[in-house]
């Protein structure tokens, strides 16, 4: 129905209105202004090994390279990793680079070669790491309110199976040399005195525990092993536990030997200070970071023994 020159009259916006639209420009500047400083830190992931933090600093400052391997929770937590890396930088009056593509592959040569200062990195690559004398702990992150870890073998909420005994026969998805997901899977095979080659129907190995999540949510496997963790990013309810490993720390970061001992000294306070912890996002479920200790990861070395003796064990069965 058309309108009459009386129904066409402007009227003026409310009080109310006129906040509503503001908190809504407010919000969306926002969320504009932490993309761009997201992706300042996180683009160079594609096609570029390192970018820099973009907060200010003091000129001609040597960077601490900061070496970039396993984050917990992954990529949707890229804005509380990109606060605590410019909290660090702040702290530290210098600039930080980050460098990405560290990984278990190449993490001994970048330490061999001094490539990073500091890096996050797996807890098999740490425990390399400081089998070679190349790096000592400085800290590890709390995720979800827990400052340790355990591996879990998981199927879907849904799923039939109650114990282990009952995936016998079945395909379960690992991540290839990962301690909570290949090594904890064959620990718990030689505790049962079984050989998880002949125990499953089939072993499908890949590099990413998180794409095994997604597997068996789709149900092209009925479990897989993850650090427990890893579901703080799923929502309650999607897979059921049936087997959980002894406590060991997180995925640490570690400094390069050779890095000056006040220096770690200054990383380890910024990274555990409350001010990192005040400026990371209430709603992540990165919490901070405490200091670690090399004794939080003796189950660690056990499921590190398990995976190493049965690599030895496929090698010597090769012709």
């Amino acid at each position: 129905m058309s309108e009459s020159p009386l129904q066409s009259v402007r009227i003026s916006p409310r009080p109310s209105q006129r906040l509503l639209a503001l908190a809504l420009a407010m919000t969306l500047l926002t969320i504009i202004a932490c993309t761009v400083f997201i992706l300042a830190v996180w683009g160079s992931t594609f096609g570029a090994s390192s970018a820099p933090v973009t907060t200010a600093s003091a000129p001609g400052e040597q960077p601490l390279v900061v070496g970039i391997g396993r984050t917990p929770c992954g990529p949707g937590e890229w804005l509380a990793y990109a606060t605590v890396f410019a909290q660090l930088q702040a702290d530290l009056g210098r600039p930080v680079v980050l460098r990405y593509g560290v990984d278990r592959s190449n993490v001994q040569a970048v330490f061999e070669t001094s490539a990073v200062d500091i890096a996050f990195v797996p807890v098999t690559s740490y425990l390399d790491l400081e089998g070679a004398g190349l790096a000592t702990l400085v800290a590890a992150p709390i995720v979800d309110g827990e400052t340790r870890d355990t591996a879990v073998l998981v199927v879907k909420a849904d799923s039939p199976y109650e114990r282990l005994e009952d995936l016998r026969g079945a395909r379960v998805a690992l991540a290839e040399g990962s301690l909570s997901s290949q090594g904890f899977v064959y620990w718990l095979a030689s505790e049962t005195g079984e050989d998880p080659e002949e125990f499953f129907g089939a072993i499908d190995l890949a590099p990413s525990q998180d794409a095994n999540l997604e597997r068996v949510v789709r149900g092209e496997a009925e479990a897989t092993s993850v650090r427990l963790s890893a579901l703080a990013l799923w929502t309650d309810g999607t897979f059921r536990v049936i087997e959980s490993s002894s406590e060991f720390g997180m995925p640490p970061v570690v400094a390069r030997t050779g890095l000056e001992a006040e220096t770690i000294e200054r990383i380890r306070e910024s990274l555990t200070s409350p001010a990192t912890a005040r400026a990371i996002p209430a709603d992540s479920v990165l919490d901070g970071f405490v200091p670690a200790e090399s004794a939080e990861y003796e189950f660690s070395r056990v499921l590190k023994a398990i995976l190493v003796a049965a690599r030895a064990s496929d090698a010597g069965a090769s012709p």
